[in-house]
């Protein structure tokens, strides 16, 4: 996994047209690899990149090219508005931009058009922006990405979040696997650490366990396709100790069952790694015998959704340790775990 030479963040891997371009979503930098700039862009203006390059006798003091860890040249061109500074690392010829320094810079293609990933043409004469990205959850809800076009890693199917949905039905009102995997504290050291990641794997019934899943599958997909099938499980598990944790220490004394804890990790994660996206609501709808015709299409930021669902828990947080039967410090401390922690 490539790390941002400016702030050492995850860098993700981006498309304009067709080229790859890694993204720092933390600190808005990216860079192009040597090969793919060679391919991209005319040759006069690949080679004044690395004449530029060789002519220039300043290191950068602290960034190091992401990829084998030399340390950069600094090389400069005349913007469109102004002189700005580039990194260039002569041994494998990446290109890095700090943020904003993208648009300055001239892109002549070799071609006026090109394909993206859908085979559809798209025009490269528009600079360096990123283009937006929308994925559905099961034909009813959309999630716009708004920034750079993620690539999805290996996982175009977010089999694990299905997966773990799955079980959630699998285990619904079996009374003796509740018995077996509820967390009780003070129950024993070695059940405590047995049923600390397993609780989150069980309901009590089928209201909770249908919010939990469509929860997980809209924001625990994403995080798969786009960050990793490793990050969905060690995240779901973390969010779930650390409630089980909370729960215990804040003097609880019934059993503790459910997955939300888990799945707000996942939420805190989405919102750090996609501020902007949006969640789309998208329906044609035919009335009177198809008479008339209803269309709509509602997007809303997903931070407000996400925070909105943190507030909600934060106001009722008193009814916990008043019989409300509902961990909302569990939801809250899963959901910091994902923002802060994970990550």
């Amino acid at each position: 996994m490539f790390r941002c030479s400016t702030c050492d963040n995850k860098l993700i891997k981006t498309f304009k047209g067709n080229l790859p371009i890694f993204h720092c979503y933390k600190c808005k930098s990216s860079g192009i690899l040597g090969h793919h700039l060679k391919k991209t862009l005319k040759d006069d203006l690949y080679d004044k990149f690395t004449a530029n390059a060789k002519a220039s006798e300043q290191q950068a003091k602290v960034k190091k090219c992401f990829c084998c860890h030399t340390a950069y040249k600094v090389i400069y061109f005349e913007g469109s508005s102004s002189k700005i500074y580039l990194d260039f690392c002569t041994k494998c010829a990446i290109l890095w931009f700090d943020a904003g320094e993208s648009k300055e810079v001239p892109m002549n293609t070799k071609a006026d058009f090109t394909r993206d990933d859908s085979g559809l043409e798209v025009s490269v004469q528009e600079g360096w922006s990123h283009d937006a990205m929308e994925d559905t959850l099961l034909g009813l809800v959309q999630v716009h990405h708004d920034g750079p076009t993620l690539q999805k890693q290996k996982y175009d199917f977010p089999l694990l979040t299905l997966a773990m949905t799955f079980i959630f039905f699998l285990f619904i009102k079996s009374k003796s696997t509740l018995a077996f995997f509820a967390y009780l504290p003070h129950s024993g050291a070695l059940r405590e650490l047995l049923t600390l990641p397993m609780h989150g794997f069980v309901h009590a019934d089928l209201r909770h366990v249908l919010g939990n899943a469509f929860f997980l599958l809209l924001f625990g997909s994403q995080v798969e396709r786009y960050i990793g099938r490793s990050y969905v499980i060690s995240l779901f598990l973390l969010g779930t100790v650390l409630s089980g944790l909370a729960y215990r220490f804040s003097g609880m004394s019934l059993p503790l069952v459910g997955s939300s804890a888990g799945v707000f990790a996942l939420m805190g994660t989405f919102l750090r790694e996609f501020p902007k996206a949006k969640l789309g609501f998208r329906r044609n709808l035919l009335l009177f015998r198809g008479m008339t015709r209803l269309n709509f299409d509602i997007r809303i930021p997903a931070y407000l959704y996400i925070l909105g669902y943190v507030i909600f828990n934060l106001i009722l947080l008193p009814t916990q340790f008043h019989g409300s039967g509902i961990h909302h410090l569990g939801h809250l401390v899963g959901f910091l775990a994902g923002y802060f922690i994970a990550l």
